[in-house]
């Protein structure tokens, strides 16, 4: 609740411009300035929401233990540290921190597929902070400053000033776990427990995002100095979807699954950087925004509700051995959780009327506008990939064959609305983005991505407001028909025994 007061009290300053603190008062160069605008900020409401649904979850997920929460705390300060850190050493320092609490946090289960993973977890993770480190002491070299301002200064064309953004780009892409550095990923969010899964995919690796566009941004407006890399990066990004896409339809494990699917999504945030060059960069980092926070809510959503089953099993079931076939039945004996995976399935493939649609829809007009249809195909291949592999748990909460969890004794089954309003809430809130993205827009001040340490003309031009009312319009207007006729399309050409993904094609399709 503070998080939240502190939130909207920075309102009323970001509105205008920005907002810059010195912490002690010291000036920039020898203290530690805190900066929010109107990125961060987008952000720092999404920790807030998703930090509080987690939090309340844990509460009776851990009981009667509850040694998760002082590492929940250290994450949520060292993720709010990073994000309003207005200088490259003390982002440094809270990524660290970050780092250093998400891996206790993969290894909080005990066991020792656990600890493996956390461990594979630590070194990468140990590997990408060298890596920034040795960027973060050549730009100081170079330029005798830290702050983010210097990333909008000319002469970033310099063959050292490459250097040190190779080093900070490559060390934020082992963090964000893009496709080919994605290997500690799955490992780590499928076999920590839920609440710890649903804050590394949900926000952990949205810092590393975030600080690729605090430094690439600037750049965009060097006119095609960065083009080709921006490019490299779509590239990587449809790599990331395809590969994620046809791990996860391999997959028996739900939670597996789910880790998956988190790289295939930090490829269609990729899938951005082409179109900040491009003739509507304003509409690219709008549709990034809202992909950003439809994929945070769904997919701590995702992970909380397969957390809730596993716990309905009265610890039957391991944290990372959820199968995909152990979910028969759910829909019956625990709806709330079912309807939980449904609605996060919606936003996580783009469907209407989740912000997941919304996201996709902007990111499809930025590439058409600057005439990249390989970005259209690869958008649209990859929300087909996503239908085929986020329908099969779905679709098998509906069967009718009992399974341990569905079939078991009445005390296994019994789950406290604790840690299913949660999950619930925020699958939800990633439908209610869509529902009305106009609101969730206004709560990005016009003045943040403009500041001195702004995100440079690309961030100026995404306020423009003047086109969004009609922008939405059309959303509604033509994004929900045109679905409802392809999900019929598929409905129809089924089989009449294929009960489950009828049920779960038509949950899907349902009017907003």
């Amino acid at each position: 609740m503070t998080a939240l007061v502190g939130l909207l009290a920075l309102l009323t300053p970001l509105a205008a411009d920005g907002f810059f603190y010195p912490l002690g008062g010291w000036p920039a160069e020898l203290g530690i300035g805190l900066r929010a605008d109107g990125l961060n900020l987008w952000l720092l409401w999404l920790g807030a929401a998703v930090n509080g649904a987690v939090g309340l979850y844990a509460w009776r997920y851990f009981a009667p233990r509850h040694y998760f929460y002082p590492l929940w705390l250290l994450l949520w300060a060292a993720y709010n540290g990073a994000l309003l850190s207005a200088d490259l050493f003390n982002i440094y320092v809270n990524l660290e921190l970050l780092g250093l609490a998400a891996v206790c946090l993969a290894a909080l289960d005990g066991k020792s597929d656990a600890r493996r993973a956390a461990l594979r977890y630590l070194l990468l993770n140990l590997f990408g902070s060298l890596t920034f480190l040795l960027g973060v002491v050549l730009i100081y070299r170079q330029h005798g400053s830290l702050g983010l301002a210097i990333f909008q200064q000319p002469g970033l064309d310099d063959p050292l000033m490459k250097l040190s953004l190779a080093l900070l780009g490559l060390g934020l892409i082992i963090k964000s776990a893009l496709f080919p550095l994605h290997g500690w990923l799955p490992p780590a969010h499928a076999q920590a427990t839920a609440p710890a899964s649903a804050l590394l995919s949900a926000l952990v690796i949205k810092v590393s995002l975030y600080l690729q566009l605090r430094i690439w941004l600037p750049a965009a407006a060097d006119g095609d100095i960065f083009a080709i890399l921006f490019q490299f990066f779509g590239l990587l990004g449809a790599a990331a979807i395809f590969w994620g896409s046809l791990q996860a339809l391999r997959c028996a494990s739900l939670k597996e699954l789910i880790a998956y699917s988190s790289v295939a999504q930090m490829g269609y945030f990729f899938l951005a950087f082409p179109l900040f060059t491009g003739p509507t960069p304003e509409i690219a980092i709008l549709g990034l925004l809202f992909l950003l926070a439809a994929h945070a809510l769904a997919k701590a959503a995702f992970f909380l509700a397969a957390g809730t089953t596993a716990k309905a099993g009265d610890g039957s079931l391991p944290h990372g051995r959820l199968a995909i076939a152990d979910l028969a039945g759910l829909s019956r004996r625990r709806p709330l959780t079912a309807i939980t995976m449904a609605l996060s399935v919606v936003s996580l493939m783009g469907m209407p009327p989740s912000g997941g649609f919304v996201g996709k829809w902007y990111l499809l007009q930025a590439a058409m506008a600057g005439a990249q249809w390989w970005l259209v195909a690869v958008l649209l291949s990859g929300s087909l990939l996503g239908v085929a592999y986020l329908l099969r748990p779905v679709a098998a909460t509906f069967t009718r064959r009992e399974t341990a969890i569905s079939a078991g004794p009445v005390e296994s089954r019994t789950v406290l609305w604790a840690l299913e309003l949660p999950p619930l809430a925020l699958a939800l809130a990633a439908i209610l983005l869509g529902l009305f993205p106009g609101v969730a827009a206004w709560s990005i001040p016009g003045g943040g991505l403009a500041g001195p340490d702004g995100l440079g003309p690309a961030g100026r031009r995404t306020m423009n407001r003047s086109s969004k009312p009609a922008d939405h319009q059309r959303l509604a207007a033509g994004g929900h028909p045109l679905s409802s006729f392809i999900v019929g399309i598929i409905i129809f050409f089924l089989r009449e025994e294929s009960v489950g993904w009828r049920t779960a094609l038509n949950l899907g399709a349902a009017p907003g």
